[in-house]
């Protein structure tokens, strides 16, 4: 399958509203950017607030250390359409 990037080293080539869902990130309020932009694996800064919120929620932890690599539980993925 295709892996997609929410965000990237280059900054000229995203709109605002990926850096503004970024800082939410940063700031803990992971869940509801995730599920905007139906991103199902992450890579966040171990001890950090969004290392804490996937916990909480059930999102399974890949690799420890930092950074680390979680995986949105099976049951939680959303449904794509096949056209």
């Amino acid at each position: 399958g295709n892996i997609r990037v929410l965000l990237d080293g280059r900054t000229d080539a995203y709109p605002t509203a990926v850096f503004t869902d970024f800082r939410r990130i940063e700031r803990g309020d992971v869940l509801p950017v995730f599920a905007r932009w139906r991103i199902d694996a992450a890579l966040v800064r171990a001890k950090g607030k969004a290392s804490h919120t996937l916990r909480r929620a059930g999102w399974k932890l890949l690799r420890s250390g930092d950074p680390e690599v979680y995986q949105r539980p099976a049951a939680a993925r959303p449904v794509e359409s096949r056209a």
